[in-house]
């Protein structure tokens, strides 16, 4: 890990798996984002984020909330 390089990290002991799928996922996403962002690609750069966001985190995350707390 670089300096400049971001990265978002969770403690498994307090976290559930779930959890642990999106962490992982909003990291994969901001090395993308980030790779995009250098080479200038600002359209990629918001489409990753779109994508996170709509396909990842709405659709899937808060989804999988909602059923765990059942």
């Amino acid at each position: 890990q670089t300096d400049n390089e971001a990265k978002i990290t969770f403690d498994e002991n307090k976290s559930n798996l779930i959890d642990q799928w999106i962490l992982s996922e909003f990291n994969r996403h901001l090395r993308l984002a980030t790779d995009h962002l250098n080479a200038y690609r600002f359209d990629l750069f918001t489409k990753t984020w779109y994508d996170f966001t709509w396909h990842y985190f709405c659709d899937w995350y808060l989804e999988m909330l909602k059923v765990d707390d059942e």
